[in-house]
């Protein structure tokens, strides 16, 4: 029987049978898909209620995970940070450094699955690049932020307060935030293909301009 302490599971695979069997993936942004309107192939999972296919789902899923995991290791901070009482019980000690153990493989998170996910989900279009950021890249700003490392940070605020709105149960909260994160997440991808070296000519033309 479930707690009512319980949270509420964030990413979920559909099964036959399940209310959202049959919806189209929920992806819509024109920054993300373009000008030829919604994904609409058949979603496989949820995340934060919202459903959507494979390929998107894989990338949203990636940057939940990636919020939560920052979120819990946060949260063990505060329990072992230098003005906290000694732990005496090596029980205790224990779990607040292997909590990563309980984490099925499925939930963990790397850099190498979040930029697959991010280029597979959100293929690169020139013309939705970024201008500040492709121009950013090309001629870097003593002391800014990396534009990629901006979106980034970006994408997990956003799914930070996704995450709090579903547990809280406000939909419609997480439906107006989901156009943003789809935007930021397209160009955290577009971002990432031109620090890999593909497009020069986007750079180039950044430059010119």
């Amino acid at each position: 029987m479930k707690s009512n302490n319980e949270p509420r599971e964030i990413v979920r695979r559909i099964q036959d049978g399940d209310v959202e069997w049959g919806f189209p993936c929920v992806v819509s942004h024109r920054e993300a898909v373009g000008d030829g309107g919604p994904c609409e192939r058949p979603a496989a999972m949820t995340v934060y209620g919202l459903a959507f296919c494979e390929v998107h789902g894989e990338e949203a899923a990636a940057g939940a995970f990636e919020e939560m995991h920052q979120d819990a290791q946060d949260f063990f901070e505060r329990f072992d940070g230098t003005g906290v009482a000694p732990l005496g019980n090596p029980l205790v000690h224990r779990a607040l450094h292997d909590w990563l153990l309980s984490v099925p493989d499925g939930e963990l998170v790397s850099v190498q699955r979040d930029e697959a996910a991010l280029l597979a989900a959100y293929p690169f279009r020139a013309d939705k690049v970024c201008s500040e950021s492709a121009a950013e890249l090309a001629e870097p700003i003593p002391g800014n932020e990396h534009p990629y490392d901006g979106w980034l940070d970006e994408r997990h605020h956003i799914h930070a307060c996704m995450r709090v709105a579903y547990e809280h149960g406000l939909p419609y909260f997480v439906e107006a935030m989901e156009g943003m994160r789809e935007s930021v997440a397209a160009q955290a991808a577009y971002t990432l293909a031109l620090m890999r070296g593909e497009h020069p000519e986007v750079l180039e033309r950044a430059v010119a301009e």
